[in-house]
């Protein structure tokens, strides 16, 4: 949990190290080593979330989320059709589905991808809002994403405590409405917002 916490506070090199103490004082629960995947496939050490994540699976193979760890961490290392093939193995439905179309959009099948957007955002508005701007944030249609993002917002999706850190979200940092949006969230405060 302080974990999660420093991690959604921008805190990634805490985050990871209070994850590995995690993972090494209870080697076999798979939530820590899930947990330490999460950690540093936020600050981009891919390969140590790699073995984390193999660790997890081994400890716990049905369990819900690895799987789409595992698919973001495959479209990290650029490897989109292993990252569909995990997804695909999702039992949470607005990360399957939000997997398979980034992934589809990353092999260039652009009516896969569309077709996996339309279900998505058919499926899963009323409860996937943040998964839904994650797509057209990794799709690159910005307007979209913060659109879905303020959705998020009005849902309370316990998920945007820790957008800063989420690879997916990326490609939004640039963006003039980055920002204001961590504001609103209370990430940071007004005067250094500007």
């Amino acid at each position: 949990a302080a974990s999660v916490l420093a991690d959604s506070l921008g805190r990634r090199d805490e985050a990871v190290a209070l994850a590995r103490r995690a993972a090494a004082l209870d080697p076999l629960s798979f939530i820590a080593h899930g947990n330490l995947a999460l950690r540093c496939l936020n600050s981009g050490l891919l390969d140590e979330a790699d073995a984390a994540l193999e660790t997890a699976s081994r400890l716990n193979p049905r369990a819900a989320l690895l799987h789409a760890v595992r698919g973001t961490l495959r479209l990290e290392q650029g490897r989109p059709a292993e990252a569909l093939a995990a997804f695909q193995q999702e039992s949470l439905e607005p990360l399957r589905l939000a997997g398979v179309a980034m992934s589809q959009h990353a092999l260039g099948q652009r009516a896969l991808r569309e077709a996996a957007l339309r279900e998505l955002v058919d499926r899963c508005a009323g409860d996937g809002a943040l998964q839904i701007a994650e797509t057209y944030a990794f799709l690159g249609d910005r307007d979209r994403a913060f659109e879905w993002l303020e959705r998020a917002y009005a849902q309370r999706d316990s998920g945007l405590a820790q957008m800063q850190s989420w690879p997916l979200l990326r490609g939004l940092h640039g963006d003039a409405r980055w920002r204001p949006f961590l504001r609103k969230m209370g990430f940071i405060e007004a005067a250094q917002s500007r």
